[in-house]
């Protein structure tokens, strides 16, 4: 989902003109932090797992 996003932002951004494209940019980063935030969750969760 996160590829699909990042992929059709981008396609949208090839034929903005340049303010559009400038705030779709926004979201296009907004969209790696949130990514970056979750894998965070993740790594978190397992390492406060316990271990069999």
């Amino acid at each position: 989902r996160y590829a699909e996003a990042v992929q059709e932002l981008s396609i949208c951004m090839v034929f903005a003109p340049a303010e559009e494209a400038e705030i779709l940019l926004t979201f296009v980063e907004k969209l790696h932090l949130l990514r970056i935030e979750s894998s965070w969750k993740l790594l978190e969760q397992s390492s406060t797992s316990p271990v069999p």
